[in-house]
């Protein structure tokens, strides 16, 4: 379905070739089912042919991410921590949301700064950054660092290849597929070492 969404695209206008450039990279900060990235090499492929604008394209892109970006930080910030407080839920009470912001305040802007890098999870590090109420200038820079390094990547890349842009595409579903398999590893081993010590302190407070 891409293939035919990118040789329409392809024959239309400058502008609306833009336009549907930004729209892709804004959606895909929402939901990961949005090839962006694939849409934004064949972009860099057509700025390599004059069929589109190097620096425009470039940064339509990187505005598109940073637009995404905070708009899922502005409803984390604004609706996302009411919710939660109000309701004082079993696993989302007070204490354990601040408990989240201290872990966000410690590991929170490398999180933000490879962001990028971590297809499917773009989503979350700015639901997360908008949550716990990271501070907002230090939580955009970091997020516009990861973006121009990543969209930087994709972009010379596809210009590059040129003719053989799909080769990214191919990449990047390798690429998605060993990042989500070490990041689900690594969460399963937090998860058992967390319940490990969680049992290990309840044993030890029933001893003393």
């Amino acid at each position: 379905m891409i293939e035919t969404i990118i040789q329409y695209l392809s024959d239309l206008p400058t502008l609306y070739i833009l336009t549907a450039l930004f729209i892709m990279i804004f959606m895909e900060n929402i939901t990961p089912f949005v090839p962006g990235d694939t849409f934004l090499a064949f972009s860099a492929y057509l700025s390599g042919t004059g069929v589109l604008p190097p620096a425009i394209t470039y940064g339509t892109s990187v505005i598109g991410s940073l637009t995404g970006f905070v708009l899922v930080y502005w409803i984390g910030f604004h609706w996302g921590r009411d919710y939660f407080e109000k309701r004082n839920l079993r696993f989302f009470t007070t204490k354990n949301l601040h408990k989240a912001d201290r872990y966000y305040d410690r590991f929170g802007n490398t999180f933000i700064l490879i962001n990028r890098f971590l297809p499917g999870f773009r989503f979350l590090a700015a639901l997360l950054a908008g949550f716990t109420r990271a501070h907002y200038i230090r939580t955009f820079l970091f997020s516009l660092i990861s973006i121009l390094a990543w969209n930087g990547l994709i972009f010379s890349a596809g210009r590059y290849l040129g003719k053989n842009w799909r080769e990214i595409r191919d990449f990047l579903q390798q690429y998605n597929r060993i990042v989500m398999i070490i990041i689900m590893v690594f969460l399963a081993i937090a998860i058992m070492l967390y319940l490990y010590f969680r049992k290990s302190n309840k044993e030890n407070h029933a001893d003393g």
